[in-house]
């Protein structure tokens, strides 16, 4: 979420109710997965469903994983991509806009925040990385092709409080599962990350 420091009431509250439905998620949805249709899948879906909702209306676009869903957007133009589900694309762009945070702002509360959706993943099988998505074939061209198209003018990523550039993101795109890192600036280079070979 890319509102975390507002001073707004509105977005202050938006970012409250996201903090209660992402407990809710990690206590419940395990158990909710395992039992399709019984009365805590529906308490799950609702809460997702009626709380999403509610935390975008209160706090707006500022309170929507901008760059979560500009990757699903960039995502969409590898044909690859396409037996992939919009949930999945945009679960593992969360995943890269927090690894941008993490990257670009040197927020550890971002990094925090991915090492545990990466477990919370892991168990009700999201994907995680590009492989898991099955773009492990793609090549950097068309990577690069996926973070322009991600980070054109009138994306939603650039809703985010920082500038995003393509090969920023493509950085993020391909570490989703590093380590927690020491922060970096915008101005940091990033040929050390893993690249898609070509």
């Amino acid at each position: 979420m890319s509102s975390g420091r507002s001073d707004r009431t509105l977005v202050i509250a938006a970012v409250q109710q996201a903090r209660v439905l992402r407990d809710l998620l990690l206590q419940k949805s395990v158990a909710a997965l395992q039992a399709p249709g019984s009365h805590l899948w529906r308490e799950v879906v609702d809460a997702s469903v009626l709380m999403a909702g509610m935390i975008g209306g209160l706090g707006g676009a500022q309170c929507r994983t901008v760059a979560a869903h500009a990757v699903h957007n960039g995502l969409t133009h590898l044909l690859q991509s396409h037996d992939a589900l919009h949930g999945e694309k945009v679960a593992y762009g969360i995943l890269v806009q927090l690894r941008l945070e993490e990257m670009l702002q040197g927020n550890l509360l971002a990094a925090t925040s991915r090492q545990q959706l990466l477990k919370f993943y892991a168990e009700i099988g999201l994907p995680q990385t590009l492989e898991d998505l099955g773009l492990d074939g793609v090549t950097i061209a068309e990577l690069r092709r996926s973070a322009e198209v991600a980070c054109q003018e009138g994306s939603d990523i650039h809703r985010l409080p920082f500038e995003v550039t393509s090969t920023q993101l493509m950085a993020a795109l391909v570490s989703t599962t590093a380590p927690c890192s020491s922060p970096r600036t915008q101005d940091s280079d990033f040929s050390s990350l893993p690249v898609v070979p070509s």
